[in-house]
C-alpha cells in the first residue's frame, strides 16, 4: 500500500496542469506529455543501426495504423513465415532422426 508521504503534486513546467504521482516513479504530464520518457535517446552508431531503427519505425507505425482501424490482427502466411515454418519442420524431423 501507499501512504500518504509518498504521494506528490506538482505543477507542470511547460503547461501548468497538475501533476499527481508517486514519488518513487517518474513524473509525466498527461496533459502535455512532458517528462514522458526521460531518457536521452540513444546516438545512432552508423549505418546499420539507422537502417534497423527506420525499419523498427516503419513496422511500428504500420502495427500502430493497423490497429487504430480495428482491423483484426491476425498471423500473416507470408515468405518468411513459410520459411520459418520449414526451418523448425526440419530442425524437428533432424531431431527425431536422431
Amino acid at each position: 500500500m501507499t501512504s500518504a508521504a509518498e504521494q506528490i503534486t506538482q505543477a507542470c513546467p511547460e503547461c501548468g496542469a497538475g501533476i499527481e504521482g508517486d514519488r518513487r516513479f517518474t513524473l509525466w504530464c498527461a496533459s502535455c506529455e512532458w517528462n514522458i520518457d526521460p531518457a536521452e535517446p540513444e546516438p545512432e552508431r552508423g549505418r546499420v543501426d539507422r537502417a534497423r531503427r527506420a525499419l523498427a519505425r516503419g513496422y511500428g507505425e504500420k502495427l500502430l495504423g493497423e490497429v487504430a482501424q480495428g482491423d483484426a490482427l491476425a498471423a500473416r502466411r507470408d515468405t518468411s513465415a513459410v520459411l520459418a515454418y520449414a526451418l523448425a519442420l526440419a530442425v524437428h524431423a533432424v531431431t527425431a532422426v536422431l
